[in-house]
């Protein structure tokens, strides 16, 4: 009998340890999603400048196929007299099976200065969110540099 209770309590205390996967789901696709991270342009070329604490907020739009990457105040160069905001618009936007999503485009006129800016024209975008929905990665090219920008997510407290 007292081993009957005793592999009775012993299975129960097994069952009760295994309990739900605690990993919080990914965030919802309708939900603005802000990153701080650090941003490179020219890597690798021993031009390399850098900046880091570039906030990026995704903005993704209602259909789900497309999403906006506002960079907040971000400069490409040491020499480049003002941070600027830029937005990309419209990004095509694909939802993986893993719960992350990815984005690309080819060439797309960003937003900066209250406006449009064929200046700052980028091209070859290309980036993802990880399944948990806290890493940002994407890179792309301006003014014949390459870019690219690596964050984490900011929860709110």
């Amino acid at each position: 009998m007292k081993n009957t209770i005793l592999t009775l309590a012993t299975t129960l205390l097994m069952l009760a340890s295994c309990g739900p996967n605690t990993t919080p789901p990914p965030p919802p696709l309708t939900d603005d999603q802000h990153y701080e991270g650090l941003i490179s342009v020219a890597p690798g070329t021993g031009s390399e400048f850098t900046l880091e604490g570039v906030a990026v907020i995704l903005t993704v739009a209602e259909d789900g196929s497309t999403v906006d990457i506002e960079m907040k105040q971000v400069q490409f160069a040491t020499a480049m007299p003002l941070k600027l905001d830029i937005t990309i618009p419209g990004v095509s936007l694909t939802v993986l099976d893993t719960g992350g999503f990815e984005f690309s485009a080819d060439r797309i006129v960003p937003i900066t200065i209250g406006g449009p800016n064929e200046r700052f024209t980028i091209t070859d975008i290309e980036g993802s969110v990880d399944e948990t929905g806290r890493e940002l990665s994407f890179s792309f090219v301006c003014m014949s540099l390459p870019v690219s920008y690596t964050g984490e997510r900011r929860f709110a407290i």
